[in-house]
């Protein structure tokens, strides 16, 4: 395991991620549609990673509802540890030990033992759906995994959680075990990713790179 102790969301943190592939990126990075091709958003990820290796920034843009989950995600992190009686330890960011440039950055690990939390602060919509459906997002369950994959879990809680509703409704919680098969197939196609992801840095560097 390869644990850089740093605050999420601070200027470190952000330098970490820069030109990494994160758990939340990882299912635009390898998913496949049932006719077996990629979906659109891995070459649109493809061209995001290269333009953060070529050093540009560019200011991620931030929804009403992103903001909503960013300002909920303490109050989801309270709520969870009063319904489950735990306390819940906030980590920095974890990189594969294996796949150079890939991270997961987990919204906590429950007490001392092996189980991570994803948190999830969503639309009143997107919540309720969830409440009544029990389902989660493949997109999560992709993202969870690699968590997993990179931080060494057991197992990851996912919570949504939404103050909007009534104390009975605001939180909803269900436990997802490590699956190997899934991370074997993750690490695989990020392999992939990551070698086109070169190519096309070289292709850039053949036609645009300055002389020395």
């Amino acid at each position: 395991m390869n644990y850089v102790d740093v605050e999420q969301r601070s200027e470190g943190w952000l330098a970490e991620r820069l030109g990494s592939v994160g758990a939340s990126e990882v299912f635009d990075a390898c998913a496949k549609q049932k006719n077996g091709k990629y979906y659109q958003k891995r070459e649109d990820l493809l061209y995001k990673k290269l333009v953060e290796r070529l050093g540009i920034q560019n200011k991620s843009y931030v929804s009403k509802e992103m903001q909503h989950g960013i300002d909920n995600e303490d109050s989801a992190r309270t709520a969870y540890e009063f319904v489950c009686n735990v306390s819940v330890q906030e980590v920095g960011l974890f990189k594969h030990n294996r796949i150079a440039n890939t991270h997961a950055s987990p919204d906590g690990v429950v007490g001392k033992t092996n189980i991570g939390i994803e948190i999830k602060a969503p639309s009143s919509v997107t919540h309720l759906k969830t409440l009544m459906t029990g389902e989660v997002s493949e997109q999560y369950i992709y993202q969870m995994n690699w968590q997993m994959a990179c931080a060494g879990y057991d197992a990851v809680d996912f919570v949504s959680y939404d103050p909007r509703f009534t104390p009975k409704a605001q939180i909803f919680i269900k436990r997802f075990e490590r699956d190997n098969a899934l991370i074997a197939e993750i690490e695989n196609e990020l392999e992939i990713f990551m070698a086109d992801l070169d190519k096309l840095q070289s292709e850039f560097n053949k036609r645009y790179a300055e002389a020395a």
